[in-house]
């Protein structure tokens, strides 16, 4: 919740549990850290046991609480910095929420305009995988935008550039941009002075109509549907032609949520004659293919927005997070929207890549199942770090500390060490590549498997890869402690 202090209460710590002291090589560098907030903290914050890191978090966030928030900014970046470096995605998201509580509790003063520099660092937290990482890193560039002139400069600057070629179509970078130029429009509208006008902003939003990834083109829709809620429908019909007539539906369904909608008269008489309705009566819309109308549907207020997912695919159907008769919390695909169109808390114990559900487990245990068990991610063996299965080829090409090791066969596309490129081209694995409409290949036992999500999901979940060392019992078994192996899976494979 915006304004909300992420460390209210203090993080649950064994009370006899004690730093490690701080090294006499690291001591010279966190001199600073020592003058801002004393030698104990600064050895919580060094130490590398995680409960020790978030108890030095949680003593940063009191004494920021204190008073002296404004001269412990400066201290607040290095703390950011230095915690950053760490794997785990509990401190990387613990991090964030204390950069957030500092530019909320300094928001006013000329401080803030020292997080500038950090804003790389959280562009790329955007795209992580890990839904509380990317979650953390957007409420900070959020606060910084709302409080820090220079960072929605910055931002602004950054979306008005063009994405390169080879992050056009990658879902988590089209996503962050798009949450991003929300953000910027919910906070201070365009900037027509950087050009940061409806012309940039649809010409960023259209596009994402055509993904495949129902998660992204639910961006597109959210970010129409705020330029409509400004600018109303005349500005925002003519970025509308050649839309297929599923998406022109949801769009208008969105349309109808605004004010604006509700009220302009003007925007009704012109759909008037129009008699596409919505395909079922509970008022949600399938987003499918087919031929553009001439004219949208008419707008029908009474209607609630129910993002649906392309190509045919299932409904969405509403749900009540809470159980009550509220409807300004529903479920999509994708994860939980809110009112707002933001993202909402998961669910206790819930993971979702392969929908395991544990109420629980803390954040400690879903950490374990991320890092060890999960079916639908990796643990790079020669970074460490964990990725989806289904984008590990593209890691090991593009992300992957050590991907200069790595090389694109020619011939199949995929990921192939150096090394041993000459065996695998020999071997029956080296295949030409399919088209993404028909299926995907396995980085794992580069078997060829049926398309989109639900391929992954069968491939891993159902039949189980034969080449997943977390499901193919070469792993010792699970502990129930974690809800599996504690032990990380073993080397990844050249090929």
């Amino acid at each position: 919740e915006d304004g909300a202090d992420p460390f209210e209460e203090s993080l649950p710590v064994e009370d006899n549990l004690e730093p490690h002291p701080i090294a006499k090589k690291d001591r010279p560098a966190a001199e600073p850290l020592i003058q801002a907030f004393g030698e104990n903290t600064t050895a919580c914050l060094l130490d590398k046991r995680w409960a020790m890191k978030e108890r030095g978090v949680s003593d940063v966030a009191a004494q920021l609480r204190g008073g002296a928030a404004v001269e412990l900014f400066p201290a607040v970046i290095l703390v950011f910095k230095t915690l950053m470096r760490d794997k785990g995605p509990s401190i990387a998201s613990a991090a964030c929420g204390l950069l957030e509580n500092a530019l909320q509790i300094c928001a006013g003063s000329n401080v803030g305009d020292k997080c500038v520099t950090l804003l790389p660092t959280l562009f790329k937290s955007l795209r992580s995988n890990n839904a509380r990482v990317s979650n953390a890193a957007f409420r900070v560039v959020k606060v910084a935008i709302q409080t820090v002139p220079a960072a929605e400069e910055r931002v602004i600057r950054m979306l008005l550039r063009q994405v390169e070629q080879k992050d056009a179509n990658k879902p988590l970078v089209l996503i962050s941009r798009g949450n991003l130029i929300l953000a910027v429009l919910d906070a201070h509208g365009f900037n027509k002075q950087m050009g940061f006008n409806v012309d940039a902003v649809m010409k960023n939003a259209v596009p994402l109509f055509d993904h495949r990834d129902v998660k992204v083109r639910d961006v597109g829709v959210r970010i129409v549907a705020k330029v409509h809620s400004i600018t109303g429908m005349r500005i925002v019909k003519p970025y509308l032609k050649g839309l297929r007539q599923g998406i022109l539906d949801t769009l208008h369904q969105a349309f109808s949520r605004n004010p604006v909608a509700a009220t302009a008269a003007a925007d009704k008489k012109s759909y008037k004659n129009n008699s596409n309705t919505p395909d079922n009566k509970s008022g949600m819309t399938r987003v499918e293919g087919g031929k553009p109308s001439s004219s949208p549907p008419p707008v029908d207020a009474s209607v609630d927005f129910q993002v649906q997912q392309a190509g045919g695919g299932p409904k969405q159907q509403q749900k009540m997070v809470d159980g009550s008769n509220k409807s300004d919390v529903v479920e999509v695909e994708g994860g939980v929207v809110d009112e707002n169109g933001d993202l909402a808390e998961e669910p206790a114990g819930y993971c979702q890549f392969c929908e395991f559900q544990d109420q629980s487990f803390d954040d400690m245990k879903m950490d374990l199942h991320y890092w060890m068990i999960c079916p639908m991610l990796i643990s790079c063996a020669m970074c460490e770090q964990v990725v989806e299965i289904a984008s590990f080829n593209t890691h090991l090409l593009e992300e992957c500390d050590e991907k200069a090791q790595y090389k694109q066969c020619p011939k199949c596309r995929m990921g192939i060490r150096e090394t041993e490129m000459e065996a695998h081209q020999a071997s029956p694995q080296c295949k030409p590549p399919i088209k993404p409409e028909i299926g995907s290949r396995c980085p794992l036992c580069f078997e060829d498997i049926p398309p989109w999500e639900e391929g992954w999901k069968l491939h891993l979940l159902d039949q189980k890869c034969p080449e997943n060392a977390r499901t193919n019992g070469s792993l010792p078994p699970p502990e129930e402690a974690v809800g599996g192996d504690p032990q990380p899976p073993p080397a990844q494979q050249g090929n």
